[in-house]
């Protein structure tokens, strides 16, 4: 726990319910626990075998500065990162927690596209014989990810009493979610376990509504950092959970419309829920939980809204419900001076961790630019980045 505070997670009490603060650590989100994790790894990996290992990364705004900020504190000379994050789809904040890292081991890329259109790049270069053994994905596929999140469930539960709870959780590509199954299965005693999207849907009409077709595009939110249009972690649901995954996501990826078997919803309705909140739901919700001590970020207010939504807020002491708080406000001040107006969000900035302030005074480093040609399809520009990719995972050094 290197650079979180004293109590790495806090458990608070919000209005009847709990609410999980995972967003503690040294780049104010929740994937500080599982990124540092998964990057010692590689980092001892690669210094036993003397071989250096180039990290591709896409995000839509926590997973990058989590991973370049893993590297950078391993100190390894066998590990360096790619990150790549949609330009315009992430906050200035999150930006800048990426662009002003300095150094030769660190690349940043904005491309123009959605939160899922360098995932194809990625899988393509992880299958060339030629780079594909010197890179390692560290995004929530990678399995060490969400069971480092366990951990978190673990935690809640002792706090709890290891009584019965039911979780909300603000969900993207739905590592959190295979990260509480998989503490499910292993005994805790989580009953329910819902999903709060937005706008971008897939996991709400996946697990409400049956419905597995992926979106023709993708919407921009003032909750980016959950905008996926196909989560990476919904085959690995699929699979936790007994259901026929590898047929049903041959039929995802290939763009055709997909529903689940009637079997396979009944299985996963014995455990998951989900709601769909967009923007203004989302703001009200910020609203009305915001208090003189307590603000949530956006995608807080998401999962406290489709806790509202769904019906859930009312449950007693014997069966506690928990919100995950998966970052900090200080990175969405479009989303919080919306709702709460600029004077407010002017006041609890001089509350915010020094390093915010560092941070948004810090030089930048110009990212690349993957950008998208006129009349150009969205597979050929994906051709024309994953050769910019591959240039850089070659390069011997990054000037």
């Amino acid at each position: 726990f290197e650079g979180f505070t004293p109590e790495a997670v806090g458990l608070r009490r919000v209005e009847g319910l709990y609410v999980a603060e995972l967003f503690r650590g040294p780049t104010l989100c929740f994937k500080d626990l599982g990124l540092p994790f998964l990057v010692r790894c590689l980092a001892r990996f690669g210094a036993r075998r003397q071989a250096r290992k180039t990290l591709v990364v896409s995000t839509t705004g926590d997973t990058g500065p989590a991973a370049l900020a893993a590297v950078e504190a391993t100190g390894s000379p066998w590990l360096r990162a790619i990150c790549c994050y949609p330009d315009g789809m992430v906050s200035e904040f999150q930006r800048k927690q990426m662009t002003t890292v300095a150094g030769s081991r660190a690349r940043v890329a904005r491309y123009e596209g959605g939160g899922d259109d360098m995932d194809g790049p990625i899988k393509a270069l992880a299958l060339d014989a030629a780079v594909g053994p010197s890179i390692c994905g560290v995004n929530s596929y990678n399995v060490a990810r969400p069971l480092a999140q366990m951990v978190h469930y673990f935690w809640i539960a002792l706090r709890l009493g290891l009584r019965d709870f039911d979780l909300v959780i603000p969900t993207g590509a739905m590592g959190n979610l295979v990260a509480a199954t998989l503490a499910k299965l292993r005994g805790l005693p989580i009953r329910r376990i819902a999903a709060a999207t937005n706008e971008n849907d897939f996991s709400y009409r996946a697990l409400a509504l049956g419905d597995c077709s992926r979106a023709a595009t993708m919407r921009k939110t003032l909750s980016d950092a959950i905008n996926i249009q196909v989560p990476y972690n919904f085959e690995r649901l699929l699979y936790l959970n007994g259901c026929d995954a590898k047929a049903l996501m041959t039929a995802v990826y290939a763009g055709r419309e997909t529903r689940l078997a009637d079997d396979d919803r009944a299985r996963l309705a014995g455990t998951y829920l989900a709601a769909r909140v967009d923007d203004a739901r989302m703001l009200e919700a910020l609203r009305k939980f915001a208090s003189d001590d307590y603000v949530p970020d956006p995608h807080t207010a998401v999962a406290l809204a489709a806790a509202e939504d769904l019906g859930m807020t009312t449950t007693s002491d014997d069966a506690p419900l928990v919100v995950l708080a998966t970052a900090h406000a200080c990175k969405f001040e479009t989303a919080v001076a919306r709702a709460l107006g600029p004077e407010r969000w002017a006041r609890l900035a001089r509350t915010f961790p020094e390093r915010v302030a560092a941070t948004l005074a810090s030089p930048e480093t110009p990212p690349l630019h993957f950008d998208r040609e006129p009349g150009e399809t969205l597979e050929q520009a994906q051709a024309r980045w994953t050769l910019r990719v591959r240039d850089l995972v070659l390069a011997e050094t990054w000037a």
